[in-house]
């Protein structure tokens, strides 16, 4: 009898290699997908505790370093006596009248601007500069 070419197709007889379809072997009821599946789960936990171990290998801090409590304030210079601290008022003083007259002495050396003429000071350079370009014209040798 010829085979039937009804709804269902014509039946396959053999798959290639001799397997059949969907991982599942020659005996009915074993899969070879379970114990992969089972080996990968086991591979992954393996990689995540190592992961595990090395980030807090490397990322502990050294406790035998680190004080437990914070070390004490230095003790509080004793207090000065005020006749110690008039004589550093006066010396403070002193030191800033110095500066005081240096900056004058400085002050004093210096043109104040209502006395001061740009006019003259631009001429008096560009005189200097003229100068400058006639002694590097003569002292250039001719090419």
């Amino acid at each position: 009898m010829p085979p039937s070419l009804g709804l269902d197709g014509p039946t396959v007889v053999s798959t290639p290699l001799g397997r059949r379809a969907q991982g599942w072997s020659e005996k009915r009821g074993q899969s070879s997908i379970a114990p992969v599946r089972r080996r990968l789960v086991w591979l992954i936990a393996g990689i995540a505790i190592v992961a595990v171990a090395v980030s807090r290998l490397f990322l502990r801090r050294p406790s035998a370093i680190e004080p437990l409590a914070p070390p004490p304030p230095p003790p509080a210079p004793p207090p000065e006596p005020a006749e110690d601290r008039a004589a550093e008022l006066r010396r403070r003083i002193d030191e800033s009248r110095e500066v005081l007259d240096e900056r004058d002495e400085f002050e004093a050396a210096e043109t104040p601007l209502d006395e001061a003429d740009p006019q003259a000071r631009r001429r008096e350079v560009h005189e200097r500069a003229r100068q400058m370009v006639e002694r590097m014209r003569r002292d250039e040798p001719e090419a």
